[in-house]
């Protein structure tokens, strides 16, 4: 789960990837939280309304793939992790 998994089907849905330099903050899993995607346009309006409390995650790419701070990520790994938990979970 956490943000990675969110991206992971971000890019999987849209075609689009994402570059990123956040790596701990990919992996855990939290509650409450919001991914929002925004034009860097108005970045500064959708901060202010969240009081600051906002991370950046990393700019959304033309290219369907995650990279962490300038390396792909196996795109083939993930569509397995992703597509087998469900199954781990159930069958164990």
């Amino acid at each position: 789960g956490g943000l990675i998994q969110k991206l992971f089907e971000g890019v999987q849905a849209s075609g689009f990837g994402v570059k990123t330099d956040l790596v701990e903050e990919l992996f855990p899993e939290s509650f409450g939280s919001v991914l929002v995607e925004v034009s860097p346009k108005i970045s500064g309006l959708v901060e202010g309304y969240f009081n600051g409390e906002i991370e950046l995650v990393g700019e959304i790419t033309a290219t369907p793939e995650i990279a962490v701070q300038g390396t792909n990520l196996d795109m083939n790994k993930l569509f397995n992790a992703w597509n087998s938990g469900f199954t781990r979970k159930v069958v164990v």
